[in-house]
């Protein structure tokens, strides 16, 4: 996972629609973080409140090297494209984190890039006295044996594959619970039977835009064969 490769043509051979001869593009990228830092929507929240602590920025920008390369086309015809954007990660409220491990499969003819994982476990675990997970985790209690699923979503749209090109970002994050029998320990928890939810069963959209600048580069020029996302990415 940690090869370099070595793009094969100048980036002065492309087309502004991105379509060429299937050579990686690079695009430095930055989008704006304070949606995801603190999330202002009530049903992300597992009370339904929105909390009063909170974190508030401006101006403060997430940047990455995102790159794009051809793939070939599907059943269909349709031709396919990678996009990669790294490994960051999402918090979107109380909903389950997101995280983006692998590249993405997406429209080269609309530009979209739609990925999502859905991790099927039993729980959740209910401990007296526990507010957190990790004590919850650690407290010896056995899980229900309800299904509790949660689903990560990200789709990434590009308007253009200019030089200067704008598109969004929508993470979306889900948590489902789904009665396993009539069992009490096969219930999902019920505040009216004054049950502890999940400390992450709650459900959240955030979209934000995205700016990016593609990176001229000549045929010596390297990357890794994963996207940087974060301090540690070289300008």
């Amino acid at each position: 996972m940690n090869s370099v490769k070595v793009l094969g043509a100048v980036m002065a051979a492309l087309v502004v629609t991105g379509c060429n001869t299937g050579q990686p593009r690079i695009w430095r990228v930055a989008y704006d973080t304070s949606r995801f830092v603190f999330v202002d929507n009530a049903q992300c929240y597992v009370s339904k409140r929105i909390p009063q602590a909170r974190t508030a920025q401006s101006n403060y920008r997430r940047d990455a090297n995102w790159v794009i390369w051809d793939g070939v086309a599907d059943a269909n015809n349709r031709p396919k494209q990678y996009l990669d954007i790294g490994n960051p990660e999402f918090k979107l409220g109380d909903a389950p984190r997101v995280v983006v491990e692998d590249a993405i499969e997406g429209d080269a003819e609309t530009r979209t890039f739609v990925a999502e994982r859905q991790v099927a476990s039993l729980g959740p675990i209910s401990c007296m006295g526990c507010a957190s997970l990790a004590c919850r985790e650690s407290c010896g209690a056995t899980p229900r044996q309800a299904i509790e699923t949660r689903i990560g979503q990200i789709t990434v749209t590009w308007d253009t594959y200019n030089p200067a090109s704008t598109g969004v970002i929508r993470v979306t994050s889900t948590y489902r619970c789904a009665n396993a029998g009539g069992m009490p320990n096969e219930l999902c928890p019920d505040i009216i039977r004054q049950e502890q939810p999940a400390t992450d069963a709650a459900e959240c959209q955030v979209e934000v835009p995205f700016v990016a600048r593609r990176i001229d580069v000549n045929q010596n020029t390297n990357y890794a064969n994963t996207g940087c996302d974060g301090p540690a990415c070289g300008r």
